[in-house]
């Protein structure tokens, strides 16, 4: 938190600071406060965050299927709810892994040493995919690892982004909130690991792109049980803070965090169907999307203007915007349709192509994720908050 104090010193244009050394009006004064306030409490702006930071979108598509939506109909509905998922895919989805070699390779504020473990770990990940892709059983214990680790990376990700909807709106969490906020978020993770291990239906997929995912288990009943237990005390626990401190402090917890963590829990803990697919895309996905666009934005923005910009939106539109934004495209699409067609029609089974490339690049993109987004390090914190 010394970071925000530090920014707090930078006197945007808007600010009480400038506007004092200026000799503006009133009116313009309270005018550029309500903008900086805006711009601090939101990552891109209501509307967006509520839509692709905070699960919205999962939650307006899934009332559609309620509604009798659905990819495998005819129907007007059904057809313009199909022509969102395929856009979806292709601009959300596919484009978020490669925003983070974007932000490891091009960012300044990337240390070297990372970069070099980046590297070094995608040339790991190339020594394995070579033998996955002739190796049924390694293909399959690669995707294995790779849905894992992937519970872990959404986990920890919306962790993140919570913290930030704090920092942004100053609700500090103490000590006590803040490890019954961790143990949340360890105790669902390793809940959900568990029962993964424990109940079929969990544990193993039939068709994941052509090939099998086995089961790995099961464990003892009672393990997944106290993974469940644990599970339930911290969710209670933190309910009970963040109504304690309601009616303390009379302050509430930030609502797009809230939203946020129960948009997580609902996707990470159904079921790989449906639902759970429309979260990757319209929750992770674009929520990860949504924070590296904003931090590239910042970033370059900085680098001919010292104060923090306002308004984020002009500059999605911006030359700079929309060649960055093609770039992930044209890298995503490559790294998920044209190279698996490529070793298919080199001759490798189709299964094991797919499966292959799907861990190879998720399992480069949890890796350098877990490197970059550190929250304290003063250059970090201020292009996040």
């Amino acid at each position: 938190m010394q970071n925000v104090g530090k920014m707090s010193g930078m006197h945007p244009p808007g600010s009480t600071a400038s506007i004092q050394d200026t000799g503006s009006q009133p009116n313009l004064k309270a005018e550029s406060l309500i903008e900086v306030k805006a711009n601090k409490t939101w990552i891109l702006n209501p509307v967006l965050d509520y839509l692709f930071v905070c699960g919205g979108m999962v939650w307006i598509l899934y009332a559609c299927t309620c509604f009798g939506a659905s990819s495998v109909k005819q129907d007007a509905g059904s057809q313009a709810y199909t022509f969102i998922l395929f856009w979806g895919s292709l601009l959300i989805n596919d484009a978020h892994g490669p925003a983070t070699l974007v932000r490891v390779f091009e960012s300044k504020t990337t240390p070297k040493k990372v970069r070099y473990l980046v590297a070094a770990w995608a040339i790991f990940l190339l020594s394995l995919a070579s033998v996955s892709v002739t190796h049924k059983e390694v293909a399959q214990t690669f995707v294995k690892i790779s849905i894992f680790w992937g519970i872990q990376h959404y986990i920890a990700q919306t962790f993140g982004v919570v913290l930030i909807y704090c920092m942004k709106r100053n609700y500090k969490l103490d000590p006590t909130e803040r490890f019954v906020f961790q143990g949340l978020m360890r105790s669902m993770m390793c809940f959900i690991w568990l029962r993964i291990l424990s109940v079929p239906a969990y544990g193993h997929i039939e068709n994941f792109m052509g090939m099998e995912v086995p089961f790995w288990g099961p464990l003892p009943p009672l393990v997944v049980d106290i993974g469940q237990w644990v599970f339930t005390l911290f969710a209670l626990a933190f309910i009970s803070l963040l109504i304690g401190r309601l009616v303390v402090k009379k302050q509430f917890f930030p609502l797009p965090g809230l939203i946020s963590i129960i948009s997580l829990a609902a996707v990470v803990m159904s079921p790989r169907n449906g639902f759970y697919l429309l979260g990757v895309v319209f929750y992770h996905a674009s929520q990860y999307l949504a924070i590296t666009f904003s931090y590239y934005l910042k970033e370059k923005h900085l680098l001919f203007n010292p104060n923090m910009p306002l308004d984020l939106l002009p500059r999605f539109v911006s030359p700079r915007g929309l060649i960055y934004f093609a770039i992930l495209i044209s890298v995503g699409y490559f790294c998920n349709f044209t190279l698996p067609n490529l070793l298919i029609k080199g001759g490798l089974p189709d299964a094991l192509a797919l499966c292959t490339v799907y861990a190879t690049l998720n399992c480069q993109h949890y890796f350098s994720d877990a490197l970059i987004w550190r929250i304290r390090d003063p250059k970090v914190r201020q292009l996040l908050v």
